[in-house]
């Protein structure tokens, strides 16, 4: 195990959100967990899910730039993005049917 992920063995992370308690991601080795990227999401027309949050260093997103940019050339009205699962970089994997139940709080 690399130096980095061993800093979080083992540990809970202290932005967890209450509402995420019994989730088995909260278990992993990450910085950080739940982040609800729906805090600042206004009334559009279309909300498009992804997955899961994709983490790279000093950013969060639901979509990569193609993606995003496929959604905008295809939308003709307001849109807004979201993933459906606010821990960053989850496996299908780890989404246990609990898992799944847990998270969908979130939607």
């Amino acid at each position: 195990m690399s130096e980095l992920h061993s800093l979080y063995s083992g540990l809970k992370s202290s932005n967890t959100n209450t509402l995420c308690e019994g989730c088995s991601i909260l278990d992993k080795n990450k910085a950080f967990h739940s982040y609800l990227d729906y805090d600042n999401i206004e009334p559009c027309d279309i909300l498009f899910l992804s997955d899961s949050l994709k983490y790279k260093v000093g950013e969060i997103t639901s979509f990569s730039a193609p993606e995003l940019n496929l959604i905008k050339e295809s939308c003709s009205g307001d849109f807004t993005v979201a993933a459906s699962v606010k821990c960053p970089s989850v496996k299908e994997a780890d989404m246990t049917p609990d898992n799944m139940k847990i998270c969908r709080v979130h939607l």
